[in-house]
């Protein structure tokens, strides 16, 4: 099914995204002028990145991959480069690099979130937006300024979470949330929607039985059944709406999430730009419909989502994993930025929104 798509192109997204100054000056914040193929190459073409893709997949050759929030630009590492960038990352226990103890608790000593007639600004944009029919779910997000005891790397050794990445002096994130996996020919997602803070009396039930966080998952996992309906068949939602604990440095909180599959073509390798073309942006952290939504989050928000929200995946030559970057934390110079947000839907309230959005600044941790 994927040689369909092989010579298509990703015109759909083609004029909400940046252009090229736009990407030279984010390839600038990260410390790089130019393409250093010492470290790994940036991309500030996604037609470029996905074609370099399909190369590696083709040659069955490994690679790291990391692609922006709108799959407008990006890097690509691969296993010559990756220690001598010194990107640390952990894809569910598969790691490059020597795990070291740190005795210190990761704690977020201050943070300085947007002040609630900030939220409710944005908030009511979102829902005039929904009145109208514009969209029914959109993931809102903010940047809180926050103070930490550790620097990037020291906290990406002190967490735990099942993906964590480190580019160092940029950013770090520790995010729960796999993307697509695929092994053995079947291609798998796991979309993540709905929480609650897990101190709460019933929490898992008051998660469960609460209308707006069960209509939220509900679209999103529709959102990605026929995301990957466009690269593969037999697809069907094995496990729906489970819930998880996760652990972190502000309390725990429960989530929900299920598990769609499908079946790939045999030569997948060959296409794995062709796959991540047609997936991406993630649906779970911009919303329905994915093209209206990418367009109001690019008008309503205050701040450059950069690789938050994006995407980072581990190809080895046989199977592939990778996750949402989620749980984020951004340097710029000496300042550091936790990006957090959540799915906006008509029945949302704006003071619980906020609350969840503030809940999910923390370090995961066991």
């Amino acid at each position: 099914m994927i040689h369909l798509f092989r010579e298509r192109t990703q015109k759909v997204y083609l004029q909400l995204l940046c252009n090229d100054e736009t990407a030279r000056q984010h390839c600038g914040t990260l410390r790089v002028n130019r393409p250093d193929e010492s470290i790994g190459r940036f991309y500030s073409d996604f037609r470029h990145m996905y074609a370099q893709m399909n190369r590696l997949g083709a040659d069955r050759r490994p690679f790291i991959a990391l692609i922006s929030a709108f799959a407008d630009y990006g890097w690509i590492f691969q296993d010559s480069c990756v220690t001598r960038s010194g990107v640390m990352w952990d894809f569910r226990g598969k790691r490059n690099f020597i795990p070291r103890v740190v005795k210190v608790r990761p704690q977020i000593i201050q943070s300085y979130p947007p002040d609630k007639d900030t939220y409710r600004q944005a908030f009511d944009a979102v829902m005039r937006e929904q009145r109208e029919g514009q969209c029914w779910l959109l993931n809102l997000s903010f940047s809180t300024p926050v103070c930490c005891n550790m620097p990037l790397c020291e906290m990406f050794h002190a967490s735990r979470a099942l993906y964590r990445f480190c580019f160092p002096g940029r950013f770090v994130f520790f995010s729960p949330e796999p993307f697509v996996r695929i092994e053995k020919g079947r291609i798998h997602t796991y979309p993540m929607k709905g929480t609650i803070d897990a101190s709460l009396e019933n929490a898992e039930l008051l998660l469960l039985e609460d209308p707006k966080e069960a209509a939220e998952h509900l679209t999103v996992v529709d959102l990605l059944r026929n995301d990957l309906s466009r690269v593969s068949g037999n697809v069907h939602v094995q496990r729906y709406r489970y819930v998880e604990r996760i652990s972190g440095s502000a309390g725990d909180i429960l989530q929900t999430s299920s598990h769609i599959t499908g079946t790939l073509d045999n030569d997948w390798h060959n296409s794995i730009g062709d796959i991540f073309s047609q997936l991406l942006p993630a649906g779970s952290v911009t919303g329905a419909p994915k093209r209206k939504t990418v367009e109001l989050i690019r008008t309503i928000e205050n701040h450059d989502r950069g690789f938050y929200a994006g995407v980072a995946l581990r190809y080895d030559g046989t199977d592939l994993d990778s996750t949402v970057c989620i749980r984020f934390i951004e340097q710029n110079e000496n300042a550091l930025k936790y990006k957090s947000g959540g799915g906006i839907t008509i029945y949302s309230n704006c003071d619980s929104e906020y609350a969840e959005l503030r809940k999910k600044v923390y370090i995961p941790y066991v």
